[in-house]
């Protein structure tokens, strides 16, 4: 596998268990991030899919950054602009059809629920260590 391939391999692996995780904290109803929370406060007004108003306010900063770019490789920016919307489509993938029926009563298991997303952040982050050492 080239260096390309594996860089490759590992962002996947990151957006997914990210999107996992944003997932996790938005069902467990115990907070989330100052960005998620403006994304499901717009949602819910909107009455849309959280991972589909994170794509639209994703894109507009990715504007904001193309327009403030000098060099603007279009390449590089059409790449991010599929992981963005990819990124959304896996929190709409867990939240309303993954964990769709999932009702968790105690707040203890809503707080199993972040400790494993807590777990995979750490494991993911061992994953990126790994490829720096081979």
């Amino acid at each position: 596998m080239t260096v390309k391939q594996t860089q490759f391999f590992y962002s996947i692996i990151f957006y997914l268990i990210s999107a996992f995780g944003i997932s996790l904290t938005i069902i467990s109803q115990i907070g989330v991030s100052s960005f998620n929370a403006l994304n499901l406060a717009i949602a819910q007004e909107l009455t849309m899919k959280v991972g589909t108003v994170t794509i639209f306010i994703n894109l507009l900063f990715l504007l904001a950054c193309w327009l403030l770019d000098k060099h603007r490789k279009v390449k590089d920016y059409l790449v991010i602009v599929l992981a963005l919307i990819l990124f959304g489509t896996v929190v709409n993938f867990f939240v309303y059809y993954m964990f769709s029926g999932l009702f968790i009563s105690t707040y203890g298991i809503r707080m199993g629920y972040v400790c494993c997303y807590l777990l995979l952040v750490l494991l993911s982050q061992d994953l990126g260590q790994a490829k720096s050492c081979v």
